[in-house]
């Protein structure tokens, strides 16, 4: 096993044996940080960086260490990824953007280009050349990454990437709301998103803003269903009612824990008045007709 060393990184050369981590950490200082902050990005944490803006969107970048790597072998892998207009801001109030699997869009070396293979990692021992490792992801990340990121910041190039990935429509919804309010796709991309999110009106937090944007674009308000689960009561519930939120609001005790399609909850009866975020006037009345 290649011993362990004490010298200052900065000092290291290659071949003379360390840890997979200095020789990473040489790459990144000496030759990754320098060349990203002089393209301006801004760095976040050990191997993260940002570039953009509320206005213009945001590419991030991770290089991210394998996890089962050792003292004598590892490898890194770069992830790119892209929150167009508005998309950032809509999810989070501070902190910068992260590219991780909750991005908008997210892509690997091969994802960014054609020329990786779709596994495509560096692999560092203690041989490898901090310098030529360094070099090489400096410049994926300048000559590769970084233009397939910022070309996804247009709004019609992100509408179009974002048709194919896990909750594209979420994102491509929020994106027209806070940077193309007049795009002609925003009304027919913001209805097929509230029909979706009927289907499965989950987080039940989300209802006023699925509505207001409906409003805002220029859609009737849709009526939010009543969205019940065994989970949240804290009574078990006959079998022979599971799925049906009336009947278990009969069979349930008057001290239940009502949650509501706004994401509130309170223990009693479902009160009056909610109008489109609560219960429906019916349900109310079978509620109240049928509590012991």
């Amino acid at each position: 096993m290649t011993p362990m060393t004490t010298a200052d990184p900065a000092e290291l050369t290659p071949n003379r044996g360390t840890h997979t981590r200095d020789v990473l950490r040489r790459a990144l200082r000496t030759h990754v940080a320098p060349g990203l902050a002089a393209a301006g990005l801004a760095k976040h944490g050990p191997r993260e960086w940002t570039t953009g803006s509320r206005d213009r969107g945001w590419v991030a970048f991770r290089l991210q260490l394998d996890k089962w790597g050792s003292a004598e072998r590892t490898s890194v892998a770069a992830l790119t990824a892209v929150w167009p207009p508005g998309t950032w801001e809509s999810e989070r109030e501070d902190g910068p953007p992260h590219a991780s699997a909750s991005s908008p869009l997210l892509a690997g070396p091969s994802g960014v280009s054609a020329r990786y293979r779709p596994d495509h990692e560096w692999d560092v021992t203690p041989a490898t050349d901090p310098d030529a490792l360094g070099e090489q992801l400096l410049r994926f990340l300048l000559d590769d990454a970084l233009p397939w990121g910022l070309a996804r910041l247009d709004v019609d190039t992100a509408l179009e990437e974002l048709a194919s990935r896990w909750r594209g429509l979420h994102w491509s919804v929020r994106m027209l709301a806070h940077a193309a309010p007049h795009h002609p796709q925003r009304r027919e991309l913001t209805a097929a998103y509230v029909e979706q999110w009927l289907r499965d009106p989950r987080p039940l937090s989300a209802g006023p803003v699925v509505a207001q944007l409906a409003q805002e674009a220029g859609l009737a308000v849709p009526e939010l269903p009543v969205w019940w689960s065994p989970v949240f009561l804290p009574l078990k519930v006959d079998s022979q009612h599971a799925g049906d939120p009336v009947a278990a609001w009969r069979a349930s005790h008057p001290g239940v824990l009502v949650t509501l399609t706004d994401g509130s909850s309170q223990i009693g009866l479902p009160p009056t008045g909610l109008g489109p975020y609560g219960l429906r006037a019916e349900d109310l009345g079978a509620r109240r007709g049928g509590a012991s």
